[in-house]
């Protein structure tokens, strides 16, 4: 920039000239830049249409009011749903929810998120219902569409508040799939049964006309979980297998664990490596080789897994009693004491059961005593051998301290 007292060239950002001192002109502020275009990222998500069956119709003949509340408790409902599976709420309208797993926060198991998230939505209808069936003379039920896809999800809009969205035929298909689903039904996409068909059972497979579509599109109609999830990743998966390589070592102390374990010496045995590095792999491989020796003869196995979707405190301890006594996790508290064996006001026994056979002879037993004058429950144990089969009781298990020795210790 040249100065206009004494000549001098003055670099671009100084204010005064560094030689005379006088003030240098304002350079021209450079011409705004064009606006850009909102940003975007393209990403595979599972798209969630939930609409209440028969909403128009049913409106007509309610006062606004009560609309409203309907409106204001099935939102409710839904959105408690949808959070409890950590997806999000893009919009509300009328009676209908757009919800979208992947987007802005991805999780590996986001179809399996989705379909969790419509079941329970499902089931939250019986809350509804409760309250409102008497007053609009008929039960409200949702039909529930699920397409799993690529879309490009981002903020629409240049402005501070724009809204954040995902936009794609993915989620066309989902709000056809939502219209097409019968009354208290859940259809999915072709996409989202291969990915979630190792955890969820469906009928078979039909081909539907949707409003838009040049061709009739594969649909499955969700049932529900299955009681025994399938492994999503490996070459099971895919229906393929190989021998594993390379892990015998590992698989050496695997077995001299059980060993230990079958002398009476009880084991605590951890897998620990990276996502991929082939746990469940090994895990399988052990067992199967255990089976195939026929070294499980007489051993009892109870498996539980922790969940991507969050457990409960003591969540993983409750899921191995559910095995062990053969309680579904939606059983009451009733169901389940029942299940274990109790009847009456005490309980005998309390008997796992083994694979095959309603119970164990090898087991701790319980006797529970229900208090009239409290809410709380006294509880005496008498211990039984805590050892492997055709062994010599190593020790004894009681409610309060492990105990050794060849005789049970007194109830506590």
């Amino acid at each position: 920039m040249t100065c206009s007292g004494c000549r001098f060239e003055a670099p671009p950002d100084f204010a005064f000239c560094p030689k005379c001192g006088a003030k240098l002109a304002t350079a021209p502020a450079p011409p705004p830049s064009p606006p850009s275009a909102p940003e975007g990222d393209r990403r595979p998500v599972t798209v969630l249409f939930a609409d209440l069956a028969g909403f128009t119709s049913l409106s007509e003949g309610l006062d606004p009011e009560d609309v409203r509340g309907i409106q204001a408790d099935l939102f409710r409902e839904m959105s408690a749903s949808i959070e409890q599976y950590e997806g999000f709420v893009e919009k509300f309208v009328g009676d209908a929810v757009m919800a979208v797993f992947g987007a802005p926060t991805a999780h590996e198991d986001d179809p399996e998120r989705g379909l969790r998230a419509a079941l329970m939505m499902r089931d939250r209808m019986g809350t509804l219902n409760r309250r409102w069936e008497r007053r609009v003379g008929r039960p409200l039920a949702l039909h529930i569409g699920v397409n799993t896809g690529p879309v490009v999800a981002g903020r629409i809009g240049s402005t501070a508040d724009a809204a954040y969205a995902v936009t794609g035929d993915t989620v066309n298909t989902a709000a056809r799939l939502q219209n097409a689903a019968p009354s208290g039904e859940i259809l999915i996409g072709d996409a989202t049964y291969q990915l979630t068909h190792h955890a969820f059972s469906f009928a078979p497979r039909e081909e539907v006309a949707l409003k838009g579509k040049s061709e009739p599109v594969g649909v499955h109609r969700l049932l529900g979980p299955l009681a025994a999830p399938r492994s999503a990743r490996g070459l099971e998966a895919l229906g393929l297998a190989a021998p594993l390589v390379g892990r015998e070592r590992e698989l050496a102390r695997m077995e001299a664990a059980f060993a230990d374990m079958r002398a009476g010496r009880a084991q605590v045995l951890s897998l620990i490596g990276e996502p991929g590095a082939g746990k469940s792999r090994l895990q399988r491989e052990f067992f199967a080789r255990l089976e195939s020796d026929g070294r499980l003869e007489g051993v009892t196995i109870r498996r539980a897994a922790c969940s991507a979707l969050g457990e409960q405190t003591y969540g993983t301890a409750a899921e191995l009693l559910r095995d062990a006594y053969g309680v579904s996790s939606a059983a009451s508290s009733r169901r389940a004491w029942r299940r274990s064996g109790s009847t009456g006001r005490t309980a005998r026994r309390w008997r796992p059961r083994s694979p095959g056979s309603s119970g164990s002879s090898r087991t701790t037993r319980a006797s529970v005593t229900w208090s009239r004058s409290s809410s709380s429950v006294r509880s005496s144990w008498r211990c039984g051998p805590w050892s492997s089969a055709g062994s010599p009781p190593a020790r004894w298990c009681c409610s309060s301290r492990i105990c050794t020795g060849p005789t049970p210790p007194p109830s506590s």
